[in-house]
């Protein structure tokens, strides 16, 4: 136990420092910004009855909160670095070899912990400090070393062509989408993971290697069709080791989630221990979601919230995977992402009708978003279901006047 706790320790480490930071900064700015804010919505006038001091307020929230967002936006994009041909060409050419593979360290990096590669061609870049996340787009002829921990153990690659992926270090998630002649290989170890998946889609010419075993995939040859309004090239496979096998099955969608191969052999694909150890994963990220919430830690609460989902599968107890969601939203509404609140919480209440926090949270996402009616009729639903809760009572006071504000401005134009 000493030891896993100390490598979750590691694993998350640099992601909680930064998360911390982030919190931090924001409320900083927030405090410094309200006074400015205030004066701004004409605040330092004098107000002469209760309805125009309630209307004041309530449009001071609602500039604070696009404050925040845009402040939250901007730290987002601080953190990213976006690398093209044209920004290491001069390393390139002062190198001794055209082939030489680009160090992306702390120095390179320059304090930046997502690096997205962009039509980046002839290239090799060998990632060797700790990152976030990392994205590849429009690539060509291109090779990624991953020497180093990626903290949220996700890959995305999209539309490249003849790239190669060598991965050192665990990382759980690979997605490769409408992209052709592109090889990963994974070094020992790290590939066989219970949740160790390479999904791919619109992929052709696709090889993986792991533990001296290779898997061909291609979209056209593996069968991929179409279903309803999804595309061939949207049609989701995943490679993954099964019983000691590296193998390539095709993704049933139920309802919200994907399954593996034909839905009727996956109960036997896990074994009670499985399911088990599979529970106690998603309950502790849950759990750890919950703490960094109590502690204002909404970024770091997000990330852990989103390991939980992406653990779940159908065998699981129902209530797990909305409550993680609407569990979700409420951090995007603490961070100003009113958008990504409202996809959580839609899905939420999707497949949990009758989740109160779900419908809460998705009529205020819809307040903050401007669309005071629909707002209305979903915390109208969140009361009938539960009647004497006062924040959805509020929320929905809120939203009614709103709405009467717009319609007596659509009314006067």
């Amino acid at each position: 136990i000493s030891k896993m706790s100390k490598l979750h320790d590691e694993k998350y480490r640099n992601w909680d420092k930064l998360a911390n930071e982030l919190d931090t900064k924001l409320d900083v700015e927030e405090s410094l910004e309200k006074e400015e804010a205030s004066k701004s919505l004409g605040h330092d006038k004098a107000v002469y009855s209760s309805s125009q001091a309630e209307e004041v307020k309530k449009a001071e929230q609602i500039a604070l909160l696009k404050t925040a967002m845009s402040k939250q936006k901007e730290m987002e994009d601080s953190l990213k670095l976006v690398v093209t041909n044209e920004d290491d060409d001069a390393k390139s050419s002062s190198s001794s070899s055209s082939s030489s593979s680009i160090i992306v360290d702390e120095n390179y990096l320059k304090g930046k912990k997502v690096v997205v590669f962009r039509n980046v061609e002839n290239k090799t870049y060998t990632v060797t400090s700790p990152l976030i996340k990392v994205f590849l787009e429009h690539c060509k002829s291109f090779t990624l070393n991953v020497n180093s921990n990626i903290i949220t153990q996700h890959i995305e690659i999209s539309n490249c062509s003849s790239l190669t992926l060598n991965v050192s270090q665990r990382c759980s998630t690979v997605q490769i989408d409408l992209s052709s002649s592109c090889t990963c290989n994974y070094s020992p170890s790290t590939f066989s993971g219970i949740d160790d998946r390479l999904y791919h889609a619109g992929a052709t010419d696709l090889k993986v290697n792991y533990a001296g075993q290779t898997v061909e995939c291609d979209y056209v040859k593996d069968g991929a069709r179409q279903r309803g309004e999804q595309s061939k090239e949207e049609y989701q496979f995943a490679v993954f080791v099964n019983e000691g096998k590296l193998v390539n099955e095709p993704l049933t969608r139920i309802g919200n989630k994907f399954l593996t191969g034909d839905i009727k052999d996956e109960p036997s694909a896990l074994t009670s221990t499985m399911i088990t150890e599979k529970l106690k994963e998603v309950t502790q990220h849950k759990e750890e979601g919950n703490e960094a919430f109590k502690n204002g830690e909404y970024a770091q609460a997000v990330l852990f919230y989103t390991l939980g989902v992406e653990k779940v599968t159908p065998i699981l107890p129902n209530e797990i995977y909305p409550m993680l969601l609407s569990n979700r939203s409420a951090c995007f509404l603490k961070l100003g992402h009113h958008e990504k609140a409202l996809k959580d919480a839609s899905e939420c209440v999707a497949v949990s009708p009758s989740n109160v926090k779900g419908l809460f949270r998705k009529g205020v996402s819809l307040h903050a978003m401007g669309q005071w009616k629909e707002a209305c009729e979903v915390l109208t639903e969140c009361l009938r279901l539960e009647p004497g809760n006062k924040q959805a009572k509020q929320a929905r006071q809120f939203a009614e006047v709103k709405l009467q504000m717009d319609m007596r401005k659509r009314m006067g134009a």
